[in-house]
């Protein structure tokens, strides 16, 4: 079995410190992979229209083993993401 990746969070604020860190696991019932390595990742809390009005993750994944193919993306929904940092703050 992969080892699970997990992304750390830092405030950018003058008191830059360690929030929290979370992973991207596989989700057995949409038939999604999740993270086991990344070259890179890009997150935007704008909005993106009416279906991601919090912004989105993207998070580059090396190899993807649901189904078992070639590198791809995972996509996160903002909201998410809000939600956790809601949780550490």
């Amino acid at each position: 079995m992969t080892e699970r990746r997990k992304f750390s969070v830092f405030p950018l604020d003058d008191n830059t410190h360690y929030l929290a860190s979370f992973p991207i696991d596989i989700d057995f019932v949409a038939g999604l992979g999740g993270v086991s390595e990344t070259d890179g990742l890009e997150l935007t809390s704008v909005s993106l229209g009416s279906k991601l009005p919090n912004g989105l993750l993207v998070v580059q994944d090396g190899r993807n083993r649901l189904p078992n193919a070639p590198q791809n993306f995972k996509l996160v929904d903002g909201k998410l993401i809000k939600q956790l940092l809601r949780q550490w703050l």
